[in-house]
Formats: C-alpha cells, structure tokens, sequence
C-alpha cells in the first residue's frame, strides 16, 4: 500500500508540477521527463519490490530485462505501457488541469509540498533519490584518509601484505 501511495504521490506531484509551466514545450518536455521517471519507479515497484534505489540502478541493464522479457512478460508489457502512457498522461492532466476552476497557485504549491514531504518519509521516493545520490557521488579518499575518518590510526593498522603465515 505504502508503495501504491508513493506512486500515486509521484504521478499527481508531476501533473501539478508540469501545471506551473506555461510555454508549451516546456512543460511537454517536463512531462516527458516526469513521466519516463514515473514509468521507470513502476519498473522499479514490479521488477524489484522497491522504490528506484541504489540496489536498482546498479543491477539495472536493459540487455539483461529484455532477454528475460519472456519470464517475465506481464510486467515488461505494464514497463511498455507506463513508458508510453505516463509522459501523455502527465501533460494531458496538467493542461486539463491547468484550465480547471480548481487550479491555484497556492493550492497547487501545497499539494506539491505536501506530496513531496510524504515522499521523503524512509523508503519513500525523495528519500531514496537522497540515498542514492549520497552512495553515487560519494567523493574519493584514499585508504589512509578513510581508516582516519573511521578513528583508526593508520599507522596502527596491519595492512594483509605485512602479515606473514607459516604452515605448522
């Protein structure tokens, strides 16, 4: 449930978002970025049981789901849909929307904002990219400078090359 909530947050938080945009093919390549994004947590959600997290981004290769497009063709077919349907439907809900007596600036601020601090509740879809972009771009240290970081003098450290073993 908690997963069906997060993606329904997604979708609805995208038609508002696209909704702020005025210039048509603004908001047409928004959608279209939005809805890929939406198409690509649906993956996520019937491929993994998850929310896009790291685990997903780095076993993802399409070479490897197509081949087993077989296995597993009710969900590739719900992929190939939402691919196509997500980005269509974002934009087509956001003009409708965007013409509706219901449409505010102020409402639509708060929804976005409502939405987006469900989102980053643990395992919801801010939270993950957060996660995610903190493992991606963690910065380069050397071994040295990592042991210091977790309190542990280098120098005290016994590397596997100074180790000697003798057998008996």
């Amino acid at each position: 449930m908690y997963l069906i909530a997060q993606l329904f947050l997604l979708f609805i938080s995208s038609v508002l978002l696209t909704s702020f945009i005025n210039r048509r093919w603004m908001a047409l390549a928004l959608s279209i970025l939005l809805g890929v994004f939406l198409a690509m947590e649906i993956a996520s959600v019937l491929l993994g049981s998850n929310l896009i997290d790291y685990k997903f981004l780095v076993h993802l290769d399409f070479e490897s789901v197509w081949s087993l497009k077989g296995f597993f063709l009710s969900q590739t077919i719900v992929i190939i849909v939402s691919l196509v349907l997500g980005p269509i439907l974002v934009y087509y809900l956001s003009q409708r929307w965007k013409s509706s007596r219901f449409a505010n600036l102020k409402v639509n601020t708060l929804l976005v904002g409502v939405s987006l601090f469900i989102m980053s509740f643990r395992g919801g879809v801010v939270a993950n990219l957060y996660e995610v972009s903190r493992l991606m771009f963690v910065a380069d240290r050397s071994f040295n400078e990592a042991l210091s970081g977790l309190g542990i003098d280098p120098g005290n450290y016994t590397l596997t090359s100074q180790i000697k073993a003798s057998p008996g």
